[in-house]
């Protein structure tokens, strides 16, 4: 029995079976290369994607702290109207919006000065905004509330990246059409 053991180690299937000892050894270390080569690419595509975000986003954006101006104090709470009334089509209809605005601040006369300076540039801002507006939004029963702090939203965002304070308090519609 150990002679057949002999000439089976000696003779051509022992070189049979180290030829596919050594195959498969080649052909599974191949397969882990090729895992950690993939392995390297899928990091290096992700780290790309990463990169491309944060150039995509841009520079962080620093956050506002809003201080009232410098000068007087607040005063007691005041309201300003901003003129004339404010007309705007509703979206792409014919249908329109005719409303009139008032502002609620604390700052007295440095809010007069204020919106007095920036005034085509904030009724710019408001037409704008009431032009996005659609007949079936303006034209519900809780409409002039929405509207008045959209507004207010505008309005201090537009003053704010001006002037550095929030200006405005409330909006108060005076006056309200919708046709």
């Amino acid at each position: 029995m150990i002679g057949k053991l002999k000439a089976l180690a000696t003779g051509p299937f022992a070189i049979a079976i180290l030829i596919v000892a050594l195959l498969s050894g080649g052909i599974a270390a191949g397969i882990v290369m090729q895992k950690r080569s993939d392995e390297a690419k899928l990091r290096q595509i992700a780290e790309q994607r990463r990169a491309a975000a944060i150039a995509a986003a841009g520079p962080p954006k620093p956050t506002l702290q809003v201080q009232p101006p410098s000068g007087p104090s607040p005063v007691a709470h005041r309201y300003i109207p901003l003129g004339e009334e404010f007309v705007s089509n509703l979206g792409r209809s014919v249908r329109f919006i005719m409303i009139e605005v008032s502002v609620g601040t604390r700052y007295g006369p440095q809010a007069e000065a204020i919106l007095t300076t920036h005034k085509t540039a904030l009724r710019a801002e408001l037409l704008a905004s009431l032009s996005e507006l659609t007949y079936a939004v303006a034209s519900k029963p809780d409409a002039q509330p929405m509207i008045a702090g959209r507004i207010a939203d505008v309005l201090n965002a537009f003053i704010i990246e001006r002037e550095k304070i929030k200006l405005i308090d409330e909006v108060l519609i005076t006056s309200f059409v919708v046709k």
